[in-house]
């Protein structure tokens, strides 16, 4: 799934040619056994466009990008859109939880108007599943989670009461406190994506006690949307989506909500 950091990455490339080709993509069958017709389509259209304006040699390396990237399509996993851009050293395909106009774009940059415009649309927030065995960071984008695997999640707490026994002496004050000390840990790495993708309504999970003690600890309580309560170490992303979407499509009616106000405030005055 794209992030902020994906498209400002698309938008600092410029290539002669940067070939873009977007288009809508369906979750379920039967519709979605004509998405592939749909992208040949397109690839044989940018091919024989591109043949206007390049000669075989020049284009050989790009239409092998082209060709390995469109084999690593998986159909039966995409979402609502589906980007592919590839120029002579770059080459990488999208799964939007939105959908695009189908079109073949060649020019010197990606063309990435209607994803900015799809990402504007898209309510978008973070999920953050608290377990000192691992706490699990999932990017949500409308009905669509997609889990965070980096360098920072999944956090494991390491150290007394985790990887190792606690100390003879420790009591459930000790105990509460390494909990609390990494929770902490959790929340600076968790305002590193707040601070590249805007502050998002943020969805916290997990077992009651740990949840208090993450709410103690955050630096940005008012992000807080909703909490859900339960053991989530191995719940799966179908599992979670209706419980998380219930949450999110209240703070979206909220904000409706607010900008009405705000709007008939504005006429008022």
């Amino acid at each position: 799934m794209i992030t902020r950091q994906d498209l400002k990455q698309l938008q600092s490339l410029s290539n002669v040619p940067a070939l873009s080709i977007l288009l809508p993509t369906h979750r379920i069958s039967p519709d979605n056994k004509q998405d592939p017709i749909r992208v040949k389509n397109l690839v044989d259209e940018a091919t024989k466009r591109l043949a206007t304006e390049f000669t075989s040699r020049e284009l050989e390396p790009l239409l092998k990008r082209l060709e390995t990237l469109v084999s690593e399509i998986d159909y039966p996993h995409t979402l609502d859109g589906l980007a592919l851009y590839i120029s002579h050293n770059f080459a990488k395909l999208y799964y939007l939880p939105f959908p695009v106009p189908a079109r073949v774009v060649i020019d010197q940059t990606f063309a990435t108007r209607d994803l900015v415009y799809g990402m504007h649309r898209a309510q978008r927030y973070w999920v953050l599943l608290l377990s000192q065995a691992s706490t699990r960071l999932l990017a949500g984008t409308g009905e669509t989670l997609e889990e965070v695997h980096d360098e920072n999640f999944p956090m494991q707490m390491t150290g007394p009461g985790a990887t190792a026994p606690l100390p003879s002496d420790a009591d459930s004050s000790y105990r509460d406190d390494r909990h609390r000390r990494f929770f902490q840990q959790v929340d600076s790495a968790l305002t590193l994506y707040q601070n590249q993708n805007e502050s998002l309504p943020l969805v916290v999970g997990g077992v009651d006690r740990q949840v208090s003690f993450f709410q103690e600890v955050s630096q940005d309580t008012q992000a807080i949307a909703g909490s859900l309560s339960g053991n989530f170490d191995k719940a799966t992303i179908h599992e979670l989506t209706p419980h998380v979407w219930s949450i999110v499509q209240s703070v979206r009616e909220a904000q409706q909500a607010d900008a009405l106000q705000a709007l008939d405030d504005a006429m008022g005055t």
